[in-house]
């Protein structure tokens, strides 16, 4: 008799402790289903009554949720808060125990809560610096750089609640940028090398000047004809001013131009615009790259001014560089290790202006890691190595997913 009555606490133990891992299941699955519907309407929610953020958040959790051994699903959502709108989700559902009925407990409740930030007082400026050089025509690298970059637009363009959320500039870059021939009278171009008739780029030499008219737009790096080092306006975003000529912007001739870069703009049609207008053909210069993707942002030379800031809001910066080779010439190098160092100096410099820089490199003609974008990275999270151009769409959805993460507090 007193073995059959300790038997029964054992067994309602034994029954609490299997239906509790159960429970445990479900509430956990609760939550994640439960998270992704807040994200998902801190999103879009701006755009929906109340009547139908409720149906939305009720119809994501029932597709993110099954569960046999539960029943009687409510879901709750409000919205608090102006531009910056804050989302309160609760979900609730009954869970049918299969040992504990024993003891009565027929169903037990469970639930999760979540509250998300809209991102809508986030604003986000990014510049895509992007390698024209011409081994990008290779394995269907150029092709696949143009579908991935976007694909990014349109998820970039979707996140955006309204149209001043997302601007974006695009650079172009092979061992020099092309700023747009109609700046030929602008007095931030230099024309010292040019009108001297002799100068060295790209590894080779112009031997004879000719009229301004037939310059196609592209510029060299800035600083001294003689080497870089006077004021390091390469490395920096220093306003051009007209009788100095190290921080002017060279005019070049250089034997490959690449199309123009497109300063920050939230036209995305002139954006996918300029992306499909790429064609690979050119040497590697990463370092001026970034030299005009930051001064894209910010403004000076042949950028115009970004829009005003505007108070209530948080802009974020980003950089995203892709390039499939290593650096090969720039003004006045034609070796990898001294043109790695000028684009240190950047890298370092937009960093500490609070520039998030995310750098890919396509490899899939086996080449080292480059450490000079490995060290560019704002982070070991943010460096992409890739052996196949079909990898690009998902480097640049991870990337736009990072950019986009919305705050999330259970």
């Amino acid at each position: 008799m007193m073995t059959g009555l300790a038997f029964i606490p054992m067994m309602i133990f034994v029954s609490a402790g299997v239906d509790y891992g159960r429970i445990l299941s479900a509430q956990t699955a609760l939550q994640a289903a439960a998270d992704s519907a807040a994200l998902n309407i801190a999103q879009t929610g701006s755009n929906l009554t109340a009547s139908q953020m409720q149906t939305q958040a009720q119809t994501l959790i029932s597709a993110a949720f099954y569960n046999p051994s539960t029943s009687n699903m409510n879901v709750t959502i409000s919205a608090t808060g102006g531009a910056a709108k804050t989302y309160q989700l609760k979900a609730t559902v009954d869970f049918q125990p299969s040992l504990l009925r024993i003891i009565g407990y027929n169903t037990i409740p469970i639930s999760a809560s979540v509250t998300s930030q809209a991102k809508s007082n986030a604003r986000t400026r990014i510049s895509l610096v992007l390698d024209n050089s011409g081994s990008m025509s290779q394995a269907g690298k150029m092709t696949a750089l143009k579908g991935a970059a976007n694909s990014f637009l349109t998820t970039m363009q979707s996140a955006a609640s309204t149209a001043a959320d997302v601007y974006i500039s695009i650079i172009p870059f092979v061992d020099v940028v092309n700023v747009g021939s109609t700046n030929a009278a602008a007095s931030w171009v230099d024309w010292s090398e040019w009108d001297s008739g002799s100068f060295w780029l790209s590894g080779w030499q112009r031997t004879s000047a000719s009229n301004h008219a037939s310059w196609g737009g592209c510029i060299a790096d800035r600083g001294n004809s003689s080497g870089p080092a006077s004021g390091a306006y390469d490395t920096n975003v220093s306003a051009p001013i007209a009788g100095n000529t190290a921080t002017l912007f060279p005019a070049s001739v250089p034997a490959a131009c690449p199309v123009s870069v497109l300063p920050l703009t939230n036209d995305f049609t002139a954006l996918s615009n300029e992306i499909n207008g790429m064609a690979a053909n050119g040497n590697t210069n990463q370092a001026i790259g970034f030299a005009h993707g930051w001064m894209s942002l910010v403004g000076g030379g042949p950028y115009p001014t970004p829009p005003v800031e505007q108070t209530g809001y948080v802009y974020k910066k980003y950089i995203i560089i892709l390039s499939d080779g290593l650096n090969t010439v720039d003004r006045w190098y034609n070796n990898q290790s001294s043109i790695d160092a000028r684009q240190l100096l950047t890298c370092t410099n937009i960093k500490a202006a609070g520039i998030t820089i995310y750098s890919i490199q396509v490899n899939t003609g086996g080449d080292p890691t480059s450490s000079i974008l490995q060290s560019c990275a704002s982070d070991t999270t943010k460096f992409f190595q890739i052996s196949s151009a079909s990898q690009m769409p998902a480097i640049f959805s991870n990337i736009a997913g990072q950019i986009n993460q919305l705050t999330l507090t259970n």
